[in-house]
């Protein structure tokens, strides 16, 4: 059985080997699909990221749900190991973070309390959808904060290449509700 270590580079070697337009096209798709998730439709407050290389491009879901009038929050990622979501009070309200993600200004930012989020999508390394888990970049972020957001379905969304049923699973990986690619809904 590989480590988690071993299925993070097989996950990101997966999805970095998609050409630049494929890698479009599966986005977008998984964004269609997304927005039509009855979860989605219905929620108020949704948790979103912005991409790093390789990850599935939530900028197509992200536009949706700000014309459909939903409240967008993002996640900061703290130093101290901690995650917190944060609604930009603008666009231009969005840095860098302490990880290289685009990440909300803090002091220019509403802080949310994770109960006040209906949906959270997630991205993954690689993704497990027998047991509905994912597998991050190995900071544990996610896993710390997902449980805290008792009232909201839990969305991972990735490429139908970063499955891998076999994933090796800890105590502290915070289950999904849903993962969706280009190819399925599990």
């Amino acid at each position: 059985m590989k480590d988690k270590t071993a299925w993070r580079k097989i996950g990101m070697s997966a999805r970095e080997a998609l050409n630049e337009a494929v890698s479009r096209r599966f986005s977008e798709k998984i964004a269609l699909t997304l927005i039509k998730y009855p979860a989605v439709a219905s929620a108020r407050t949704i948790l979103s990221y912005y991409p790093l290389k390789g990850e599935v491009d939530a900028r197509f879901f992200n536009e949706y749900a700000l014309q459909a009038g939903k409240t967008l929050a993002f996640p900061i990622c703290q130093a101290n190991g901690e995650m917190i979501a944060a609604i930009p009070d603008s666009p231009d309200d969005m840095e860098k973070g302490e990880l290289g993600v685009k990440s909300p200004v803090k002091d220019r930012s509403t802080i949310i309390a994770p109960t006040d989020i209906d949906v959270a999508v997630t991205p993954c390394v690689a993704f497990s959808a027998r047991d509905k888990t994912r597998l991050g970049r190995g900071g544990g972020y996610y896993d710390r904060y997902l449980p805290l957001c008792g009232n909201a379905v839990k969305i991972a969304i990735a490429y139908e290449v970063q499955r891998a049923d076999d994933l090796p699973r800890d105590e502290w990986d915070a289950p999904l509700d849903v993962i969706i690619t280009e190819a399925a809904v599990y």
